[in-house]
């Protein structure tokens, strides 16, 4: 009947209504902040709704949650380049973890206001093409580096210039596109405890 026609229209309406606005939801900016101050971020879409969010504190709401971070994970995301805001006030920040969001290249300039508590930087499974000279000079106490799963083919002579006299630093460069292994790139550098490197999988 004509009643029962406009019923199931109402139900398919109402039905598709709901799946869109969940799928919407899923795409929604999210963070998750634990009692240990570890932060996990999702579906950030472009570096510039990651700022203005960021900057409007809408979110991650802790106990004094922009001194006392010290671990953010970012995740499912597209962001191109790693967010100028955000290291800006995390001075305790001591591993940065973001991956699948896109990544093709990061500042070191970045690092200057975590460099005395910073000891973990992953970056794998983004779309980095090369690492340019003093990449990493700010990140003194830096232990771990994982850029591993990009698309690496250029490495800057002076990209690894850092100076690490506490512990033995890990470099994982694997799954790349490398196709020499330039003994020059660590010989400007100092690791009194030695220096751990992952090539393999790549084209060397």
């Amino acid at each position: 009947t004509e009643m029962v026609r406009k019923m199931n229209k109402i139900i398919l309406v109402l039905f598709f209504g709901c799946l869109l606005s969940t799928v919407l939801s899923q795409r929604e900016p999210k963070c998750i902040c634990n009692k240990n101050y570890k932060c996990f971020l999702y579906n950030f879409n472009t570096t510039e709704s990651f700022n203005i969010i960021w900057d409007f504190g809408i979110f991650c709401k802790t106990s004094n949650w922009q001194y006392n971070v010290n671990s953010i994970e970012i995740q499912n995301s597209s962001l191109n380049e790693v967010p100028g805001v955000l290291l800006k006030n995390f001075y305790l920040l001591s591993t940065l973890t973001i991956k699948n969001a896109g990544i093709k290249t990061f500042n070191n300039q970045q690092f200057e206001v975590v460099k005395n508590y910073f000891t973990t930087l992953d970056l794998s499974y983004n779309e980095i093409t090369e690492l340019q000279k003093n990449q990493f000079e700010q990140i003194t106490n830096i232990e771990k580096i994982d850029l591993s799963h990009n698309m690496i083919e250029l490495i800057d002579d002076d990209a690894f210039l850092i100076k690490n006299e506490r512990v033995e630093l890990t470099i994982d460069l694997s799954f790349n596109q490398i196709k020499i292994f330039n003994r020059e790139w660590f010989l400007k550098s100092r690791f009194d405890h030695g220096i751990n490197i992952n090539l393999s999988f790549n084209k060397i």
